[in-house]
């Protein structure tokens, strides 16, 4: 068979080949009987239709099926002989008919070459959140509000209250927009810029009133403006539990509160510990990818767009514009395929691998967590080959950061200020 292959640009390669004549018309002939076995032509039975009719109604199709077919199986043919390690699916350019068969034009795309100039000994920030006695605070408001009593209120609604209420939409004038009635809503008094709006409309206001109301969200950062004829349900208010050793022994097998503080500041720690890690691995990639410059395959990122708008647009009106996303989402893109194959490549180079045995191991490891799963439909779910691809790629990204890591020199930074960790990182 003859080919050539020439190289267009550092990840894309053309392939010209010639397929000839002889395997063209026998491909034809072949699926021209196929065609015939369920064809059904008026005068003839299903089937049994001479092949020149069938060749004179569908011979043109069929040629153009058969060129484009070979062409692949050829091309796939070629490729694996020549042993290029092809990125994605070859694509079509051209295929024309000539005296000796058909000349065929493809592109392929190939995993770039990386040669890794630098993968260690970068000189890093690790900016862990320092936990404050605010937020423990903080924690335990949160615990208080949702361990809340709601106690009904009779003489009328004030900031903090929640009504509950049927809301439905009208006009300007006051007249009900059909279709726009919401029962069982629920209404905070005083919670943020609408709430403030609320708590000065609703002031008051009983089981069995009604109140037209204005919501006017250019004050809150939005547009426009509704109107609302309100009618309340019920108004409640939220009782806390007093924050005290009664509190800690019931939330949990803490003896007094001070505990259940000192169990909630290692909580927060080791939480802060992990967005800490999280950020510093982040870094290091952003360095790899810096260091070790290299082209991508030029379509990889382009298929990759393409197949998340389609996604984020299916279900949106408006449509969203489609240049604008591409624009704003492309360097996340790049940089996500830039890190598998720098990945893959520092794995090769490192000898770095997860083992069956080690992947049993974490199995294992995780099974045995407290936690709502049974330890067998932990591992029932793990012999799924998927679920199991997605543990060794974990499991190979922290080898691989690790391995990096221990050759960085790292700064811990502590911070208060969340603000600080993006400027650090």
């Amino acid at each position: 068979m003859d080919y050539k292959v020439e190289k267009i640009s550092s990840a894309t390669y053309r392939l010209t080949l010639t397929v000839p004549e002889e395997e063209i018309s026998e491909r034809v002939e072949r699926d021209l009987r196929e065609i015939r076995k369920d064809a059904e032509i008026p005068g003839f039975r299903k089937g049994k239709a001479p092949l020149n009719l069938i060749k004179a109604r569908y011979g043109k199709k069929a040629e153009k099926d058969a060129i484009i077919d070979l062409a692949f199986e050829k091309s796939e043919e070629i490729l694996t002989q020549e042993n290029y390690r092809v990125w994605g699916a070859p694509y079509l350019i051209s295929h024309k008919r000539t005296p000796e068969g058909a000349s065929i034009v493809i592109e392929f795309d190939v995993e770039p070459e990386i040669e890794l100039q630098k993968i260690d000994g970068f000189k890093l920030v690790k900016s862990v959140r320092e936990v404050t006695d605010e937020d423990i605070e903080q924690f335990l408001n949160d615990m208080r509000d949702d361990r809340a009593v709601w106690r009904a209120v009779e003489d009328g609604a004030r900031e903090g209250h929640i009504i509950h209420a049927d809301l439905q939409e009208i006009d300007a004038a006051g007249t009900p927009i059909i279709g726009r009635k919401y029962e069982n809503r629920y209404l905070q008094l005083g919670d943020g810029e609408i709430g403030a709006q609320l708590s000065e409309q609703l002031a008051g206001v009983k089981p069995g009133d009604e109140r037209n109301i204005v919501l006017d969200y250019s004050k809150a950062g939005g547009e426009g403006k509704e109107y609302f004829k309100v009618h309340v349900k019920a108004v409640h208010h939220k009782k806390l539990p007093e924050l005290n050793d009664e509190f800690a022994q019931s939330v949990g097998e803490f003896k007094n509160l001070d505990e259940l503080k000192d169990r909630i500041r290692k909580s927060l720690e080791f939480e802060a510990e992990i967005d800490a890690q999280e950020r510093l691995e982040e870094e290091v990639i952003d360095e790899l990818i810096r260091n070790n410059p290299f082209d991508l395959p030029p379509r990889i990122v382009e298929y990759a767009l393409e197949e998340t708008f389609r996604e984020y647009a299916k279900d949106r009106t408006p449509k969203p514009d489609r240049e604008e996303f591409f624009e704003k989402n492309r360097p996340m893109a790049v940089r996500q395929f830039k890190w598998i194959f720098l990945k893959e490549r520092i794995a090769e180079q490192e000898g770095l691998k997860v083992t069956e045995q080690e992947l049993e191991e974490e199995i294992e490891k995780i099974a045995s967590f407290p936690r709502r799963s049974k330890p067998e439909d932990i591992r029932r779910y793990y012999r799924n080959p998927k679920a199991r691809d997605e543990l060794r790629e974990q499991m190979l990204r922290q080898k691989i950061m690790q391995r990096i890591l221990e050759n960085c020199k790292i700064r811990v930074v502590k911070v208060r200020d969340e603000s600080k960790l993006i400027e650090l990182a």
